[in-house]
């Protein structure tokens, strides 16, 4: 059993009980024998991680800009609120069941296969491209993409900026 228990000085600490029982030769029940751990420090640790937890899953999900977690052969496996109002596909769509070269304007996927297949490394690569929304609609995005390992596990993070406005502009800039 696991407990919170109060020391005789008022402090809290959190004990892993271990209790066996006791028999006498007739196989009475004499006594238990009860052993405490003290796994304060431990029980500390495991909040810390569940709170880090807690807020990275909500700055991943309330990130303003559009967020992609991909697995080294570029699928889907997870995606921010962002991305999912960006590309208007549902998060279920989108995680295992598609990668980036889904989302890819059918006229760039093999330029973009080309840059990730032979020029993306280690430090990171940011282009410009287009991708196409679940309404069948493209739109000029900027790309940033870098590799991450955690626990052994290689992911990239995927950046997604949607610059049509920026595009607009200039194009608005050009005509005058």
């Amino acid at each position: 059993h696991i407990n919170e228990n109060i020391k005789k000085n008022g402090e809290k600490v959190w004990v892993y009980w271990g209790n066996k029982p006791m028999y006498n030769e007739e196989g009475e029940l004499t006594s238990i024998l009860s052993i405490g751990n003290d796994i304060t420090e431990s029980r500390k640790l495991e909040e810390k991680i569940k709170y880090s937890e807690i807020k990275f899953k909500a700055l991943f999900e309330n990130a303003q800009e559009s967020i992609l977690i991909l697995n080294n052969d570029f699928m889907v496996v997870d995606a921010n609120k962002a991305t999912i109002n960006i590309l208007g596909y549902n998060k279920e769509k989108l995680l295992g069941n598609m990668n980036i070269f889904d989302i890819t304007s059918p006229l760039e996927t093999n330029r973009l296969q080309h840059i990730l297949f032979k020029e993306f490394d280690t430090s990171g690569l940011s282009i410009e491209t287009y991708f196409i929304n679940s309404s069948g609609n493209v739109f000029p995005v900027e790309v940033s993409l870098s590799k991450i390992e955690v626990k052994g596990e290689k992911s990239i993070i995927c950046i997604i900026r949607d610059i049509s406005e920026q595009r607009k502009k200039e194009d608005d800039l050009k005509k005058q």
